[in-house]
């Protein structure tokens, strides 16, 4: 079916971030808050899939919302001058879809500025709506009011929108606004996340050889 709408995250799904920009950071911070806990690569992103980054931070790690400020400042200053590359896969559908006349909405836990930056330096424009942290933790993904929003802004109906993400509370703001839902699977090998989505998202991409084969259902 094609979609006239692409709501899209960013880091890992259009840009492999986390490992080099947002962990480091996110590893410093820790170091600071929680001295004596370690988290690993891994368990970062394992935890950012299931519960979700802002739940890990809040009911995981107990950070308080003073706590929470800190790390989000410290990752401002410590990202601020970084560029996410984007994948040339990902750059090429994002330029398609737009030639075409699609809509092209980020969805992101990053702050607005590193999302205009980066399209700006990878494609020369950026999307009129991101839903990024700014939001505040009412409508941040997983609350779907991003998707609500979409709709109201330019009247689309459920089946004109695709959700494209690579970790779970994207799949669950699709889901609760009943939306179709593309798991970006490129960036992390993990079975259990395949697993899930595999019985969960109506699109399945493991890599970008399966996204190649069904991107066109996907073009306006």
């Amino acid at each position: 079916m094609p979609y006239k709408c692409i709501m899209i995250d960013h880091d890992d799904t259009v840009t492999p971030t986390s490992e080099n920009h947002h962990y480091p950071s996110f590893k410093q911070s820790l170091k600071r808050l929680k001295p004596n806990l370690e988290i690993s690569f891994d368990e970062y992103i394992n935890y950012s899939f299931d519960p979700g980054f802002e739940i890990f931070l809040r009911e995981i790690l107990q950070l308080n919302e003073d706590e929470i400020s800190f790390m989000y400042e410290r990752w401002k200053e410590d990202t601020q001058d970084k560029i996410g590359i984007f994948y040339e896969e990902i750059k090429n559908f994002l330029l398609e879809f737009k030639k075409k006349g699609g809509r092209i909405a980020v969805v992101t836990h990053s702050n607005r500025k590193r999302i205009e930056n980066d399209y700006d330096y990878n494609l020369g424009f950026i999307p009129k709506d991101i839903y990024s942290w700014e939001l505040g933790n009412e409508k941040r993904k997983p609350n779907p009011f991003p998707i609500y929003d979409i709709k109201k802004k330019y009247g689309l109906s459920n089946e004109e929108i695709l959700v494209i993400d690579d970790l779970k509370p994207g799949f669950l703001m699709a889901k609760e606004a009943n939306v179709d839902f593309l798991w970006a699977g490129w960036a992390y090998k993990e079975p259990k996340f395949n697993e899930y989505m595999l019985k969960n998202a109506k699109y399945v991409c493991e890599d970008f050889e399966s996204f190649k084969k069904i991107k066109y259902k996907i073009f306006i």
